[in-house]
């Protein structure tokens, strides 16, 4: 049976109302420990963070410091729809256009195409159109970023991409390298100091590639390059016509147009023509390879220019006899580098028995002084270390120098041929090691000396040593074409008025450059500030050789005339006016050889004739000064048939010239000269030192080999016995037979 709810009675009415507070204070307690627990067990978790995968970065190209579109794909774990945003983050270095172009790709649906992004430092932001979704992987580019400047790996992380649905960056794997010219190598056909026209291969690898640009090759400071290099292009480069190449100081830049060179590849090309500088150590960074703009790379390793081989090089010495038993001479012996020259190496000169020891005593016999290097005797031998030396260039040492106030060298008292070891060592780190051939000095009877060098040249700078073997000691020096005769032939009286030696060098058709060895040998004998006199026009002698002079601290003057007859005429003024005037054809040499000499015994100047014919400019002259006395050297055919009014004298050949002209002006000289008919250079030289030096005799002319000309030995009969006589070139010039057959003529 149903029961009815029982009516609530007042009592019951107020008894829950009195404990309804206690109620509520129950709840409010299991509401603060639901709230406890909730705090200690952590709130509900919310919805979690997501980031985009299979992020990518790829560019149309990986060039430094090129221009370019770059490529992004990514997976959005949370689809985009409108307003959605996608933020793309490059590593520093990328340079960003403010509003790049957008291209949405492939992935995106409803969307507008190209669009703008935002950059803000090196984030690209996108912001997705009305209509536009992403559900699914995803492909954009950027536009108009330029690559960092600095080739090179760029790590991952510093490449990411975000949405506004995936907030967590994510980055691609892997990172991003910059392509630059690496692997830089370079390497010559020769790698020796001073080597001429080497080529050089230049191998590199290509970065990020060319087409149709330039390829910049520079090499060291010291290398001399053609202005228009000849250069060859590896196979690597396709599509190529005849590259054209032109160098700025030491810069090679190559127009490679039409060509292509891939991306990340291996080339190479030689350049042809190429001067190397003196030995030594080149740093890498000297050098480096740049293709199409893109930064340059260097080689990893320096470049090492090599000395020549040890024992290489050529020793002569001079005078290369002397008389049995002589005392108080002077030997020079000079040293000429080979290719590659000399890097801190060392030279040595082994005296033989029974001459005198070599010492360091400027008092004592034998002095050895050098003009290179730091010089020390061991015993016999004189040793000159710490040397360096270019191509080409010498060093002289002197065995028996004056310098110091010494007696000489002694020789030994019996006649015979020595031989004078010789040694290079190209380097600090070689050794010791004979040359080809050691210089022999011979002894006899006879008193000839011969001075020569290993050519004219040479022969020149060996009888200025001769002439003067004191450094610093000469007052002047003067200086002419050695491929040409006549400027030397008028400038010999100027040579001895100004107490100076005849140097040559190769005249400006030969060469621009003043030969290095006479460079060393004015050094040597004329002390800085003194006047060297250039001999001829800029046609005779490069205007580069004066500024060479200058910069080592000489006094240059040029006697130059718009011809060699006027050039003569310039020298006889500087001469100041002498009023003995000789005439040669300035046609040929033979006669004229002779001249110098007698012309210097006379206090004279030597003008030129036009061969049988009065050249305008000599006979200006003599119209200027009608009393000066003339004397024409050669006959009718020569000078004698330009100036009927001079004293003719000649015989019936350059032989018979040359004695004509010993007797008339030299009928007993304590001395006498010779030299080869068949070239001028030796005699110009030789005639300046038969009238200097406390000297006065004439210079005889003789055929390179075997008989005597019968012409000149009566003159050597009228000699005394023991008369000294110097021959001016060596055995190619004036063969050993001659020398001989001279020595038996004296007396």
């Amino acid at each position: 049976m149903a029961h009815a709810p029982h009516a609530m009675t007042p009592r019951a009415w107020r008894d829950r109302l009195r404990h309804a507070p206690r109620m509520c204070a129950i709840a409010a307690t299991i509401g603060l420990w639901a709230g406890g627990l909730q705090a200690v067990w952590g709130a509900a978790p919310a919805s979690a963070a997501t980031a985009v995968s299979n992020v990518s970065f790829s560019a149309a190209s990986y060039a430094a410091n090129k221009s370019t579109t770059w490529t992004v794909s990514f997976t959005p774990s949370t689809p985009l729809t409108a307003s959605g945003t996608i933020s793309v983050t490059f590593a520093n270095g990328f340079a960003i256009p403010a509003n790049p172009t957008v291209t949405f790709v492939s992935g995106f649906g409803g969307c507008t195409s190209p669009t703008s992004g935002a950059t803000s430092g090196q984030t690209v932001t996108v912001t997705m159109g009305s209509g536009c979704t992403l559900n699914t992987a995803g492909t954009l580019t950027i536009a108009g970023i330029t690559n960092p400047a600095v080739a090179g790996p760029y790590p991952a992380g510093e490449f990411s991409v975000a949405t506004s649905k995936d907030t967590t960056p994510a980055s691609p794997n892997p990172g991003v390298t910059i392509l630059g010219v690496t692997d830089v190598s370079l390497s010559g056909s020769s790698m020796l100091g001073d080597a001429t026209s080497t080529t050089w291969t230049i191998g590199f690898n290509s970065g990020g590639g060319s087409t149709g640009g330039s390829v910049v090759v520079t090499f060291a400071t010291g290398f001399a390059l053609p202005k228009n290099p000849v250069v060859v292009l590896g196979a690597a480069f396709t599509g190529c016509s005849t590259p054209s190449a032109s160098t700025l100081n030491t810069t090679v830049t190559i127009d490679a147009s039409g060509c292509t060179l891939a991306a990340n590849t291996s080339a190479s090309l030689t350049i042809a023509g190429v001067t190397n500088p003196a030995a030594g150590t080149y740093t890498n960074s000297q050098f480096s390879v740049a293709a199409d703009g893109e930064p340059a790379g260097s080689p990893s390793a320096s470049v090492v220019i090599q000395a020549a081989p040890d024992g290489s090089g050529t020793m002569t010495v001079s005078p290369a006899s002397v008389a049995v038993g002589s005392s108080g001479d002077t030997f020079v012996f000079t040293y000429t580098a080979a290719p590659g020259g000399l890097d801190a190496g060392g030279l040595e000169v082994t005296v033989p028995a029974g001459w005198s020891a070599p010492s360091t005593s400027p008092s004592a016999p034998g002095y050895a002084t050098s003009s290179c290097g730091t010089v020390s005797v061991a015993t016999s031998a004189i040793e000159v270390t710490g040397v360096t030396l270019a191509s080409g260039a010498t060093c002289t040492i002197t065995y028996g120098s004056l310098a110091g106030s010494g007696p000489g060298v002694f020789a030994p008292s019996l006649p015979n041929a020595y031989s004078f070891g010789s040694l290079e060592e190209s380097s600090s780190s070689g050794a010791l090691t004979a040359l080809a051939g050691s210089p022999v000095l011979s002894t006899g009877n006879p008193s000839l000396t011969q001075i020569y060098g290993i050519d004219a040249v040479g022969t020149s700078i060996a009888v200025s040593q001769a002439e003067f073997p004191t450094p610093s000691s000469a007052r002047a020096v003067v200086l002419a074409r050695s491929d040409f005769f006549s400027d030397a032939l008028a400038g010999g009286p100027l040579a001895a008025q100004e107490s100076g030696p005849l140097l040559i060098t190769p005249g400006t058709p030969i060469s621009a450059q003043l030969d290095p060895r006479v460079t060393a040998e004015i050094q040597r004998v004329l002390p800085a500030g003194g006047t060297v006199y250039v001999l001829g026009g800029d046609l005779a002698l490069s205007p580069n050789i004066d500024t060479t002079l200058e910069g080592l601290g000489y006094q240059v003057v040029r006697e130059a005339g718009a011809d060699e007859f006027a050039t003569a005429v310039d020298i006889a003024q500087q001469l100041g006016n002498p009023s003995t005037i000789f005439e040669a054809t300035g046609l040929n040499f033979p006669d004229a050889l002779s001249a110098v000499p007698a012309a210097v015994e006379q206090h004279g100047a030597i003008l030129l004739t036009n061969g049988p014919a009065q050249s305008l400019e000599t006979y200006a002259y003599l119209l200027q000064h009608p009393a000066d006395t003339r004397y024409a050297i050669g006959g009718p055919l020569a000078a004698a048939g330009a100036d009927d009014g001079a004293t003719a004298i000649y015989g019936q050949d350059e032989f018979n010239t040359s004695a004509a002209v010993a007797s008339y002006f030299f009928a007993q000289p304590s001395v006498f000269g010779a030299a080869t008919a068949a070239d001028f250079p030796d005699a110009l030289a030789g005639g300046v030192f038969m009238a200097s030096g406390g000297r006065l005799g004439p210079i005889l002319l003789v055929d390179p080999g075997p008989p005597l000309p019968v012409e000149i030995t009566p003159y050597l009969a009228t000699l005394p016995a023991g008369t000294k006589g110097y021959v001016f070139g060596g055995p190619l010039a004036v063969g050993p037979a001659v020398v001989t057959a001279l020595q038996l003529a004296i007396g």
